[in-house]
């Protein structure tokens, strides 16, 4: 039976569509709440042990430190300390790395519920920025959640746009791919086009290289799947584009031929939605209060039938990021909610388990985590953003940027 409520939840909880079915006040709100044991708003005390954290091992805090030294010598820098990139951020969403440095999404601060004034793309350099990131572009944007790094340039949306700037900033307002009608859910780039998913259009979408012309191409919508639903996570590999769609399925088509390639590589699942590709596909079921999971499954798509899945870890409440490198899969989780939309202070925590299983029992990266949303990982470390003591967009600005060694 399709968990329709928790999927609701799960997606807003899990940054994706903040607009779409997620009323304030409600379960699924991306404005939540947050409390601890007393009942008063907190962020966690990195002094204080750590939550219960079942499926846990040797659970670890990241020690509120100074930021990461700089680079000691040039072309000398070692893998940074367990440390703060940058703190005091206005709810920090997405996050992507390349070579030098971290990226990620602001989403501003909002008090009269309008356009927030402060949404960026924000750049600092993996060694370190003396928590004081560079402002790559921002706007008045609205419906950010999640940005990729390719070739020289980093791509996110608001609603009804994606945008394109230089790493190494705009020069100015950043360039619009694409303009269009409703709410962006995912993103990816490559040497073949910028993908993101289309929500209110039910589509996944590419813009050639160089920008979209024109306008984008169409590769799959639910009226030629017959999915009636919209598409959420968005994934790539040297050939394929894989997605998660809204109704519980996860499909993958080779890039130059979707229309006649869409198969189904997973059906039935209660909220699939996050997914990362290497060898083989994994997908988060973003369900809520310890249903939720992290699935393994082939990415075949020659055959246009859903093949066996495989329960990686389970146990878990609202995942909401998830990376791969050769050896793991990364992801940070939100915390158990209550019918009310809220969460224990601290109650989210950022976590492993070894590609090929781990027993059910991951292994901490960190616990005692305030809303950990966003995570990437690189040949030596690892990094996430947490959303601070709240979601609120007009609570305190006490997000951050934070990174930890593997």
């Amino acid at each position: 039976m399709r968990l329709a409520a928790a999927f609701a939840a799960a997606v807003c909880l899990a940054g994706l569509a903040p607009e779409v079915g997620c009323d304030e006040g409600s379960v699924a709100s991306a404005r939540r709440d947050v409390v601890d044991a007393s009942g008063t708003s907190a962020r966690p005390d990195t002094g204080a042990p750590p939550s219960d954290d079942a499926g846990m091992t040797d659970a670890a805090d990241v020690p509120e430190a100074s930021v990461v030294p700089a680079c000691p010598e040039a072309g000398g820098c070692t893998a940074p300390v367990a440390g703060v990139l940058a703190s005091g951020r206005h709810t920090p969403a997405g996050i992507a790395v390349d070579a030098t440095s971290v990226y990620w999404i602001d989403l501003g601060s909002s008090a009269d519920g309008g356009a927030p004034a402060n949404a960026g793309v924000l750049k600092c350099a993996k060694t370190g920025c003396g928590d004081s990131p560079t402002v790559l572009a921002s706007g008045p944007w609205v419906g950010m959640a999640k940005l990729a790094v390719y070739a020289g340039n980093v791509y996110w949306f608001s609603t009804g746009k994606v945008f394109e700037c230089a790493v190494d900033g705009c020069g100015g307002a950043p360039a619009v791919l694409w303009s269009g009608q409703g709410v962006v859910g995912d993103i990816a780039a490559d040497a073949s086009g910028t993908y993101f998913t289309d929500l209110s259009g039910r589509r996944v979408l590419r813009c050639a290289p160089g920008g979209c012309g024109g306008g984008a191409s169409e590769l799959w919508s639910n009226a030629e799947a017959g999915v009636f639903a919209p598409p959420l996570g968005l994934a790539l590999d040297t050939s394929s584009v894989y997605f998660t769609a809204s109704s519980g399925d996860v499909l993958g088509c080779a890039k130059s031929d979707c229309a006649g390639t869409a198969s189904w590589l997973a059906s039935g699942q209660a909220s699939a939605v996050q997914i990362a590709v290497g060898a083989r596909a994994f997908f988060t079921d973003a369900t809520l209060n310890g249903l939720g999971r992290i699935v393994s499954i082939s990415k075949d798509i020659a055959v246009d039938a859903a093949p066996p899945s495989t329960d990686l870890l389970g146990g878990l409440s609202v995942p909401t990021g998830l990376a791969l490198d050769g050896a793991n899969v990364y992801f940070t989780e939100d915390g158990s909610v209550d019918a009310n939309g809220r969460s224990a202070s601290g109650a989210g925590r950022v976590a492993r388990c070894a590609l090929g299983g781990c027993g059910g029992v991951a292994t901490a990266v960190a616990g005692y985590v305030n809303h950990p949303r966003g995570i990437a990982v690189d040949d030596t470390s690892v990094y996430w953003t947490d959303f601070g003591a709240t979601v609120d967009p007009s609570g305190a600005d006490d997000g951050r940027v934070m990174v930890r060694g593997k």
